[in-house]
């Protein structure tokens, strides 16, 4: 690849300049690679002279991408990608014979919620793929999947809006609200009045849908009394059945634990708008056939398909808030 002063941009000069991002250290980035440490400050150099730019600059124990390198991240990944799709892969995917390593991100309610079925699936059709979840800061999720760490985002992800990103609408999930049976504040149904006298449960973990709920509660002027916050949702039904919090949760959690934890459910008192729950990718994996049976394989679970929709809660009401 010519330069306009006569310089070649090499492969492997962009493989690099991807490995050090992704590493954030010129060591780890030859390790990655299986190159040793001269070759890779050699072409490092032969790069930033090249591209103008120091590229990467010590920072603690490894490097920092400089505001150019940063600019770059995109641009080197769509060549990359289309290298690789359109160049080098295999134009087909066979789920029998293929023994390809899938990762997911999502939060421990998604893990909950969608992995099983997934799990199901994959082995209906293939006894070799595997599957791997993570829940990544919103900042490092986008990141992850340009690069390639990351499959599909599946749940709700807004941060998720660069134009390179690709997302199918899944279902709308509703919040709902528990707490232990014989709750002393809770009469009949859960009124505004309970709800702001009561304490509750907060979930700050980044990249949450409970920040719509907070900010709606907010908008209302409940200043609820949070007793205990929390970054995970899996823990919250065993904290509500053995105290007097309330927590409000997105329904999924309520129909996993409510029948076996002897908690009761209840509709909000407040509107709160539900969340919109979809599968996220990227340009990186958009034609990837691998990656499109994947999607293909969510969509066909949980497209319109909500498995708490019709889990009964109270306040009067046999549907969904």
């Amino acid at each position: 690849m010519k330069i306009d002063d006569g310089k070649n941009l090499s492969l492997d000069q962009l493989l690099l300049f991807q490995a050090i991002l992704k590493e954030r250290s010129v060591t780890g980035a030859a390790e990655a690679l299986g190159l040793n440490q001269p070759t890779v400050s050699q072409s490092l150099r032969r790069l930033r002279g090249i591209l103008g730019d120091e590229l990467f600059i010590r920072s603690g124990r490894g490097v920092e991408p400089t505001s150019r390198a940063l600019e770059l991240v995109e641009p080197v990944e769509r060549i990359l990608t289309i290298l690789a799709r359109e160049v080098l892969a295999r134009s087909d995917f066979s789920p029998r014979d293929s023994d390809r390593h899938f990762v997911i991100n999502t939060t421990d309610l998604g893990e909950i919620t969608f992995v099983p079925s997934i799990l199901r699936r994959f082995r209906a059709e293939s006894q070799r793929i595997t599957l791997e979840a993570k829940c990544l800061k919103p900042q490092d999720l986008m990141n992850a999947m340009r690069l390639g760490d990351v499959d599909l985002a599946l749940g709700y992800f807004p941060e998720l809006t660069a134009h390179s990103v690709y997302s199918q609408s899944l279902a709308d999930h509703p919040f709902v609200c528990l707490a232990r049976k014989g709750h002393p504040l809770i009469r009949d149904g859960l009124s505004v009045e309970e709800f702001r006298c009561a304490e509750h449960v907060g979930l700050i973990g980044e990249g949450h849908a409970q920040r719509r709920m907070e900010d709606r509660i907010n908008s209302a002027g409940i200043d609820r009394k949070v007793a205990f916050r929390s970054q995970n949702y899996a823990s919250i039904p065993f904290i509500v059945r053995d105290s007097d919090l309330i927590a409000t949760v997105p329904k999924m959690l309520a129909f996993c634990f409510a029948e076996f934890l002897e908690i009761e459910v209840f509709k909000p008192p407040i509107p709160i708008e539900p969340i919109h729950l979809k599968q996220y990718w990227t340009e990186r994996q958009h034609k990837d056939p691998g990656q499109i049976w994947l999607r293909r394989i969510v969509a066909e679970i949980f497209l319109n398909n909500d498995p708490a929709a019709n889990f009964k809660v109270g306040n009067g009401s046999d549907e969904k808030p």
